[in-house]
């Protein structure tokens, strides 16, 4: 009977360790389908409310510059909390666990003597407060805070361990997350940079265009003319504007600006007009 059990214990054991993974891969995917930093911040709090089942969750960044929490996103009661800094100094549980850099279980918050002064309004209906924090070698870098209506710590010991786990994949996405948003900052920066240092695009008109691409094919003015169906003098009008937009005296610097400019290919055929 007593292997029977150990059986039947290990059996639980193995189920429970293969639904955490599940979860786990499920998580994984989760906050692999984002880079966009607003969209992550919104991802990790849903996903740790969710572990927990309460509608309650925020999560804080840490913002090194100005040696500062600031709230990225909340829902539930925390909703309200947008844009809320705290220093390391301030009574609360995200700074005491940004301090610590240690997940914090108060069990009565409203009987906590660091709790926070500037609580919104329908407080009193959470109980239990929560908060884990992100962790990489360079310390804390986020907490996620987490508000119950009734709960007690030994209700939530396993919930502990997959939030725990959660906690150190949702700091190597939020990580990754910034670096991307830095490189493309960077990025669209050298590409305004390099933008600016070319001419403006010339505002061909389509009569125009048309009399630059059978250029580009060899055509004359008369043979423009008639592939075009219009007088010659037609032809030269709409090729001297286009001189003037292209900043040019001649067939061969249009041809070679508007290379530049990929307003024709160097390619361009007879067929592709």
């Amino acid at each position: 009977m007593c292997d029977g059990k150990k059986t039947l214990d290990l059996t639980s054991d193995q189920e429970t360790s293969r639904v955490d993974l599940d979860s786990m891969h499920h998580i994984a995917m989760l906050l692999a389908r984002s880079l966009n930093l607003q969209e992550m911040y919104q991802i990790i709090v849903h996903i740790a409310c969710e572990l927990t089942q309460t509608p309650h969750g925020f999560f804080y960044v840490v913002n090194e510059e100005l040696d500062k929490l600031e709230l990225k996103y909340g829902q539930g009661l925390y909703q309200c909390y947008q844009g809320v800094t705290r220093t390391r100094q301030e009574p609360s549980v995200s700074s005491t666990v940004w301090k610590t850099g240690q997940l914090l279980m108060v069990e009565n918050i409203q009987q906590w003597h660091s709790r926070a002064d500037d609580r919104p309004y329908g407080w009193d209906i959470v109980h239990s407060v929560l908060g884990i924090p992100l962790l990489l070698d360079s310390g804390v870098i986020g907490v996620i805070g987490l508000g119950f209506s009734s709960r007690n710590r030994a209700s939530i010991v396993r919930e502990i361990d997959l939030l725990e786990r959660f906690a150190a994949l949702a700091a190597l996405s939020l990580r990754n997350a910034e670096l991307h948003s830095v490189l493309q900052a960077e990025w669209l920066e050298r590409k305004a940079a390099w933008q600016k240092q070319l001419p403006n695009m010339p505002d061909l008109t389509g009569k125009e265009k048309a009399v630059l691409i059978r250029m580009a094919r060899g055509l004359s003015n008369q043979e423009i003319a008639q592939d075009l169906g219009v007088e010659l003098s037609t032809v030269k009008t709409h090729a001297h504007h286009m001189f003037g937009k292209l900043e040019v005296r001649s067939r061969a610097q249009a041809l070679i600006k508007a290379w530049q400019f990929g307003l024709i290919a160097k390619s361009q055929t007879w067929e592709e007009a």
